[in-house]
């Protein structure tokens, strides 16, 4: 399970749930244990943005002015 969270490219929590249903026959009533299974294999499950979504050009060129 966690070789199989290593090789993929983005992490979905609802992916795991369904993969570990299918291959191991059972799921968690807590979320928290599937944030266990994320923390080790040393994966964050929070999302990088590659830009600030809230970056506001004229505020920051008023701001610098």
């Amino acid at each position: 399970m966690i070789e199989w969270l290593k090789n993929k490219a983005y992490w979905n929590l609802d992916e795991l749930v369904t993969y570990l249903e299918r291959e191991f026959g059972g799921i968690y009533k807590s979320k928290q244990s599937y944030y266990e299974i994320f923390d080790r294999a040393k994966i964050s499950r929070n999302k990088n943005q590659k830009t600030n979504t809230k970056f506001d050009k004229e505020l920051v060129k008023k701001k610098t002015e």
